[in-house]
């Protein structure tokens, strides 16, 4: 479901700047007729090729009746209305059809055309094809505009064709979901001159014909979401998804741990047209509210009158924090070191590690404990301890970290018992094996082990020979200590494998 992540300052709300200009009351109002058509000899008004009340090549629409709508009109035997555009605009009459979106209306057309003289044959028909400004942004250009579209494949008889003179066909408009609330433009046209298939006519011309303008209302009401969706929650981030509104321009939403619903006269919220958001910058075991609505209509506004609809709101708590232990060292000597720290209430365990650089490791090694005795360091050396928790539901805390420099004093490099013996371990770094040369006589009771830093035995062997070749292969990558021990003699060495 992620589409992206967003950085959200969630303590504050984000600025935005109001957009400027003067409200204007646009809903109550038909988009102005010059806005259409604007490049016709007269803006907004279809032109023709012959007037519709000609004496012999007339052609124009008798009657317009609507049906089906919560509010409908008939306008009867107007005949030509104006002889000298074949155009009329009654969209400042009473004559308006209104309906919900979603919905249907059937619109009757009834034509009438001289089918008894050249070209009779091509004004025998007429195509009628019907042009609704949806978005009410001044033209018939965009989705769904072209409102009475026919069926595809194309039927013989078309239904948006008119067979013979003085006939009615029904035209259906369904009303889509993004069409905006309020008035709009409604254009019928008629164009005689047929081809088998598209005709002549678009939105701003015709031919033999004529065209009328109504007034249509939409009833498409701005409603919030009807649900928002939480999921893949965590300690510092969450996944939110709404239900999409066909009518909305955009979406307003707010996050915030403040339990109160917006005014609308407050500005500072996020936008987005995407009906999804991925925020990954919460704080962890901390209640948020999430607040969504719908702008429906920002045309010719300032931000605070735009048309929205109530928020809808929802609340979510992000996990338990799993916080990083507070490290204390002591027992400090030339080799060796313990590191304590407070148990976490939340963790079941811990990972740590150590190392000559302050940067944090990917990974470390599992303890149950809270406290770590390090063997093996070199004298007089810098070193890091780097703890971090394991918490369930939360995964891993920050990193702690805690540095401190070894006293000086004998390297654990190679401390044996006596001038007469010694130990030596090569190659070291190690790769897969690692041969051991004691160098004196070998003791009763001989052995010869290797540990890791935590003092785990991860090798143990008795020793009958000088020479001892042990298989590191299945070591991981670290520091370990090679440790020699027999009645007499105790040699201990530091190696590390790659």
């Amino acid at each position: 479901m992620k589409t992206k992540r967003y950085s959200l300052p969630l303590k504050t709300i984000l600025s935005l700047s109001l957009l400027l200009g003067t409200s204007i009351s646009a809903n109550a109002q038909v988009p102005q007729l010059s806005g259409y058509c604007p490049n016709n000899p007269t803006p907004g008004v279809p032109t023709f090729n012959q007037v519709c009340g000609h004496a012999t090549f007339y052609s124009y629409i008798r009657s317009v009746e609507t049906v089906g709508g919560m509010v409908n009109f008939s306008n009867l035997n107007t005949n030509c209305g104006n002889t000298t555009t074949s155009f009329s605009d009654y969209t400042g009459t009473n004559m308006l059809v209104k309906q919900d979106a979603g919905k249907t209306v059937d619109v009757k057309v009834t034509w009438v055309g001289n089918t008894s003289v050249n070209p009779g044959p091509t004004m025998g028909r007429s195509l009628a094809r019907i042009f609704v400004d949806w978005n009410r942004d001044g033209d018939f250009d965009d989705q769904d505009e072209y409102a009475t579209p026919p069926p595809n494949p194309v039927p013989n008889p078309r239904p948006d064709v008119h067979q013979s003179s003085n006939s009615t066909i029904t035209l259906k408009i369904t009303v889509p979901g993004h069409a905006k609330e309020g008035l709009t433009r409604m254009r019928i046209i008629t164009s005689a001159n047929i081809q088998q298939t598209q005709g002549a006519s678009n939105q701003c011309s015709g031919i033999y014909g004529e065209a009328e303008d109504y007034s249509f209302e939409v009833v498409n009401p701005c409603l919030p979401p009807n649900v928002i969706s939480i999921a893949n929650k965590d300690y510092k981030s969450a996944d939110f998804s709404w239900t999409p509104k066909l009518n909305a321009e955009f979406y307003e939403y707010v996050i915030t741990p403040v339990d109160t619903i917006p005014h609308d006269t407050v500005s500072g919220f996020t936008f987005t047209k995407n009906t999804n958001v991925d925020v990954d910058t919460f704080e962890c075991n901390t209640q948020y509210y999430v607040m969504v609505r719908v702008v429906c209509d920002t045309a010719g506004k300032i931000a605070r009158d735009w048309k929205r609809s109530a928020w809808v709101r929802d609340s979510f708590t992000t996990e338990p924090c799993c916080y990083a232990p507070k490290l204390t060292v002591d027992k400090l000597s030339h080799s060796t070191v313990r590191v304590q720290w407070d148990p976490i209430q939340t963790a079941y365990g811990y990972e740590y590690a150590i190392s000559t650089t302050p940067e944090p490791p990917q990974k470390g090694h599992y303890t149950i404990s809270t406290a770590i005795v390090q063997q093996g360091l070199s004298p007089k050396t810098t070193y890091f301890f780097h703890v971090r928790s394991r918490c369930t539901p939360t995964p891993l805390s920050d990193w702690s970290k805690e540095s401190f420099k070894t006293l000086a004093g004998v390297s654990v490099e190679n401390v044996h018992g006596g001038a007469s013996f010694s130990m030596e371990a090569y190659p070291n770094p190690m790769l897969d094996n690692l041969t051991v040369q004691l160098n004196g006589n070998i003791g009763g009771n001989a052995r010869l082990a290797i540990l890791d830093l935590t003092g785990k035995t991860l090798y143990n062997t008795s020793v009958n020979s000088d020479k001892v070749v042990i298989d590191a292969s299945n070591l991981p990558s670290g520091i370990y200590i090679v440790k020699y021990n027999d009645d007499t003699h105790n040699e201990i060495m530091r190696v590390t494998k790659k």
